[in-house]
């Protein structure tokens, strides 16, 4: 193992030449920086004017001040950044790309997939070969080329994404004087809350389907312009297949809140306070093994050495915990998804026998002159299913957490509960 460690000012400039491996790279409120490679003699690190310079030729792991101005030029393998205070440009990165709590971000190429969660400023990305999925952006999103899926949450200024390989799907409010422009080469599901206004200029290779009150719609099969509320927020779609517009319903709880984005925040939050809290365990370890070094004259004990040991062992459990939290919130966003469906089924479902009742009825003569009958009374509502406890989810959640079952286990042991299983 090779390590490297520095005191820095709280805004010290980062550059990282090249990462022969994975990367994982996280900020923290000390003014100090540290890489650990896990090669015997694969890290080359200086420090001079403010300035840190890195290589290494193996899988490192980082930490630097949260408001340090950061560049990666290029990662080899996968790159995991969280808790960056200041604005970052990334390069390349040969693998996936894990963006958590950041600040604006700048990103040219990134092999496969794409996914950053809280992102307080601007998303800019020009390429993405996999799927890329973005929830939280503070300022602009923009993206050139995204070779597989786009899924974009919770976008707050305007959203440019110019060539989509296959769905688009968007989950936004549009904001009046934004731009929003989005080109698929396969569908576009987009869902907004019920007082979005907006006017939707939409071309498409198959269907147009808009599910939405008091939507104006105007055009063709393929061509279609949709307006809801005042329609201040232009909006342009262009998709290969079908494009879907549909009202957010079935995910948010009886308060309003987004279920997906309470579950997402604090599976963030979680993770950044073990993180600082292993940080600060570390610190008071560093030191009190110092004093004992120290006194000691280095016979008995080695600092560094069992420091660096503790260093290994914190950051373990912080994976352990992160790990625990974010399976809790993939199996509360799933079931969230799973509401959404079904509400969009029976909406379908009520459309369809609207549309028949509308045109395609018949009178039957001899009911028409029959003499009347009276009202059947109405049937008394059958046994309710109980729903699921408090003490009940917690249990399921913690066999979720110690590894006793799946994500997916959990989901259908929390339907066949409900009463819900079919």
């Amino acid at each position: 193992m090779a390590e490297a460690i520095f005191i820095t000012s709280e805004t010290p400039e980062i550059i990282i030449e090249m990462v022969d491996g994975n990367l994982r790279l996280s900020g923290w409120e000390r003014n100090e920086f540290q890489a650990e490679s896990e090669g015997g003699d694969d890290l080359r690190a200086e420090h001079k004017d403010n300035r840190v310079v890195v290589k290494c030729y193996a899988h490192c792991t980082m930490r630097v001040p949260r408001r340090s101005s950061l560049t990666i030029k290029r990662v080899n393998g996968d790159a995991r950044l969280k808790s960056l205070d200041q604005a970052a440009v990334i390069e390349n990165v040969g693998g996936d790309l894990v963006l958590r709590q950041t600040a604006a971000l700048t990103i040219n190429n990134v092999g496969g997939d794409l996914s950053a969660k809280i992102v307080e400023g601007a998303f800019t990305v020009k390429f993405v070969g996999g799927d890329l999925s973005v929830r939280g952006v503070a300022g602009d999103f923009s993206s050139d080329k995204v070779g597989g899926d786009l899924n974009l949450r919770e976008a707050n200024a305007s959203a440019v994404a110019r060539g989509v390989g296959a769905d688009t799907r968007l989950d936004l409010n549009f904001w009046p004087g934004k731009e929003y422009s989005f080109q698929s080469g396969a569908d576009i599901i987009c869902r907004l809350p019920l007082e979005a206004s907006a006017r939707f200029e939409i071309q498409s290779g198959g269907d147009i389907n808009v599910s939405a009150p008091n939507a104006k719609v105007d055009g063709n099969a393929h061509r279609k312009s949709v307006t809801l509320g005042d329609g201040a927020a232009p909006v342009a779609m262009r998709a290969g297949g079908d494009v879907s517009i549909t009202t957010l319903s079935g995910e948010r709880d009886s308060t309003g809140e987004d279920l997906g984005g309470m579950t997402d925040e604090l599976s963030a939050h979680i993770e950044t306070q073990l993180s600082e809290h292993m940080a600060s365990l570390e610190k008071d370890l560093t030191e009190r093994l110092g004093k004992l070094d120290s006194i000691l004259g280095g016979k008995f004990v080695n600092a560094e050495e069992i420091a660096a040991k503790a260093r290994r062992a914190a950051e373990k459990i912080a994976k352990a915990e992160t790990r625990r939290a974010e399976k809790i919130a993939r199996v509360e966003i799933r079931r969230g998804e799973k509401a959404q469906r079904r509400a969009e089924s029976a909406e379908r479902r009520a459309e369809r026998r609207a549309e028949r009742g509308k045109f395609g009825w018949s009178i039957d003569l001899g009911r028409a002159f029959a003499a009347p009958r009276p009202p059947t009374p109405p049937k008394p509502p059958g046994p309710s299913s109980d729903p699921v406890s408090d003490e009940e989810r917690m249990v399921i959640l913690r066999m979720v957490e110690q590894g006793k079952i799946s994500v997916e286990e959990a989901e259908k042991l929390l339907t066949a509960l409900e009463g819900k299983e079919k």
